[in-house]
């Protein structure tokens, strides 16, 4: 399960293991702020709720527009200075709920709905984690890949809870077993 081979734009073959998503100097610094609850979380699980019937002073439509446009306009707590402007990410966001609304069953809108809720996570994967195993919504974006069989014991399945570390299987064996 190797990597193919990835040319860099100035020409350099990228090792193995450049190829990972890695933090930026922005997100890892150690003063960089933790985002526990943001607006954009906040519309797309309103969509959610729209979706379900329940009374959230609005439609689906417009939570997730709304979840949209904050989850871009979020990376501003991170410095990122080229942030589209009102007018672009408006545009970008009434295109992308057409697209979304448009000719879809409950279960695609669900389902486009927490795809957003994943890519917004990638800063907390500990909450998409979470998100995900609330949803039990399969997708090809949350797909496990067995990348390493000999050190993974999940065998290709996604885990559905954390394993006991191993100090406290140690220490607390009564409690454990």
């Amino acid at each position: 399960n190797r990597l193919p081979e990835l040319t860099l734009p100035d020409g350099t073959v990228a090792g193995r293991y450049t190829q990972y998503l890695t933090a930026s100097a922005w997100v890892s610094a150690a003063d960089a702020p933790f985002i526990h609850l943001s607006y954009a979380e906040t519309e797309f699980l309103r969509a959610e709720a729209a979706l379900n019937g329940w009374q959230t002073g609005g439609t689906v439509e417009q939570h997730y527009k709304k979840g949209l446009v904050a989850a871009v306009k979020q990376w501003d707590v991170y410095g990122v200075d080229q942030i589209p402007s009102d007018t672009k990410l408006e545009t970008f966001a009434a295109s992308n709920v057409a697209a979304f609304i448009t000719d879809k069953d409950r279960t695609a809108v669900l389902e486009e709905i927490n795809k957003q809720l994943w890519i917004l996570h990638t800063l907390d994967p500990l909450e998409g984690w979470s998100n995900l195993r609330r949803t039990e919504m399969p997708s090809e974006y949350t797909v496990f890949k067995n990348l390493s069989p000999s050190t993974n014991e999940s065998g290709g399945v996604r885990p559905t809870r954390m394993p006991y570390p191993l100090d406290e299987q140690k220490k607390n064996p009564l409690g454990y077993n």
